[in-house]
């Protein structure tokens, strides 16, 4: 009988030994993993960020080159998917100083620019026959509405 008293007690101190070791780890491991996490996470930030990065100095490169009246009508057809010319109004802008504004974006390649002739009209009508679209590249849209935004307010 006391051969069985202390393989039990034996048994009950392995098993309390395990359980105060199982909740001492339950307490110090979150601790543990979150720092080691919080290192790892940063680090593939910095790894995601990097092309993001590039981009947007690219970006700010062909900003620098547009004048103000580009950047207001980028800041208005970079919130479409793709936008007729005819549809581009801004306060301010006269249509002739917004379609010099869209060539001056186009030629920076900030914007594109899709033409389609409209069925219908007569061949001395060949200006009249051609609808113009534009849209910035999906790749691009993101951080330059993030650039153009912030170049806004930190100057406001």
């Amino acid at each position: 009988m006391e051969m069985l008293y202390a393989a039990l007690l034996g048994i009950g101190i392995f098993c309390a030994g395990w359980g105060v070791a199982f909740f001492v780890s339950l307490i110090y491991a979150p601790v543990q993993l979150d720092a080691a996490s919080q290192s790892e996470i940063a680090e593939l930030l910095g790894q995601v960020a990097l092309p993001d990065n590039v981009l947007a100095d690219h970006l700010r490169r062909l900003l620098a080159q547009v004048s103000d009246n580009a950047k207001k009508v980028l800041r208005f057809v970079v919130l479409y998917e793709r936008i007729e010319s005819s549809e581009i109004m801004i306060a301010g802008l006269s249509w002739e100083v917004t379609h010099n504004a869209l060539r001056e974006c186009e030629a920076a390649t900030l914007i594109k620019a899709d033409h389609e002739t409209v069925e219908g009209f007569a061949p001395i009508h060949a200006i009249a026959r051609l609808r113009s679209f534009y849209y910035v590249r999906q790749e691009n849209r993101e951080t330059l509405k993030r650039l153009l935004y912030y170049e806004q307010q930190k100057a406001g």
